[in-house]
């Protein structure tokens, strides 16, 4: 039987009310399906989600109390395609998503992708695609950075190679959070060709139950202490033995933008201080191209005169 070229990886955890919608946006695709795999990894049973799977012939993956690492890392060794495609049970797939990353993808020197998304749900499957995707090269990391470093947002709207993700799997099972900063930091640490795709072929939805939404602060706080910045140190960790200095960088930013975050909830002025200092005195001059640095910075500045501004910031 003929191999797929992409395997689309769903995962769903405790969460139950979008799973159904997630899946038929990725069977409900233009490209055909010899050319493409699902993998639905989860850590419940339902009689309805699963007769779907059952039917469609999605492989079904049950896993209890598993870390999204450990998810990633069991749906990699069951896939048999060359490209990675993910889908968080509460987004959807454009119907042309996969024919797209497919003509991109198929017999090009491309190990990493990342499309655009929409927040408006009636967007997707309705507006003409735009033909052009913009590459970057590692001899261009620095000039783009900007660029790159807002393509590590959603991980539905991320796509890899496999030989990629293989290479660090012993690494990954141990990931607890950010595996879309994972994904591009690998990706910036193998010196690999990304493709940014403008068009918005993600519906990202937006709801209470988001990991990455908290609207109580002391919610936000916890999961800032117990998960977002231990597991962009983790991060940190596998990629500082590559020696690359754009991987570096853009993981150092987003561990800034955390930390930095973490310090404005807690209300802590001496240690928004103290960390902003540290980060500029390991990247000086670099801060000036840096777009998400200067975001931040003016609304650490606003932050000392608009403390409850600032905080809402984060919590909407």
């Amino acid at each position: 039987m003929k191999r797929p070229f992409i395997s689309v990886i769903v995962t769903a955890y405790n969460r139950k009310e979008f799973l159904l919608e997630a899946l038929q946006s990725a069977v409900n695709q233009t490209l055909k399906r010899d050319k493409y795999e699902i993998i639905c990894i989860k850590n419940f049973k339902d009689a309805k989600i699963d007769r779907y799977i059952k039917d469609n012939g999605i492989i079904n993956i049950l896993k209890n109390q598993a870390t999204i690492g450990e998810y990633l890392y069991l749906a990699t060794k069951k896939s048999h395609g060359e490209v990675l495609v993910f889908l968080d049970d509460d987004d959807i797939f454009d119907n042309r998503k996969l024919s797209r990353v497919y003509g991109l993808l198929k017999s090009s020197d491309i190990e990493y992708y990342h499309n655009n998304i929409t927040k408006e749900k009636e967007f997707i499957n309705t507006v003409k695609l735009e033909e052009k995707a913009l590459k970057i090269t590692a001899d261009e990391y620095t000039k783009k950075y900007n660029i790159l470093h807002s393509s590590a947002f959603c991980m539905s709207a991320i796509a890899i190679k496999k030989i990629l993700m293989q290479k660090y799997l012993k690494e990954v099972v141990n990931l607890r959070g950010n595996q879309d900063c994972f994904s591009l930091s690998i990706a910036l640490a193998n010196n690999s060709n990304v493709l940014i795709d403008n068009n918005k072929l993600t519906f990202y939805r937006v709801h209470g139950n988001n990991i990455s939404k908290q609207n109580d602060s002391n919610k936000a706080i916890e999961s800032e202490i117990n998960l977002n910045i231990p597991s962009l140190k983790f991060i940190r960790g596998i990629i500082v033995k590559s020696n690359s200095d754009s991987a570096m960088f853009f993981l150092d930013t987003v561990i800034f933008q955390a930390q930095t975050r973490l310090d404005m909830l807690k209300g802590d002025k001496k240690g928004l201080i103290r960390d902003t200092i540290n980060f500029f005195k390991v990247y000086g001059f670099k801060l000036l191209r840096n777009k998400y640095f200067l975001r931040r910075l003016t609304l650490i500045l606003v932050f000392f005169v608009y403390k409850d501004y600032a905080i809402k910031r984060f919590l909407n």
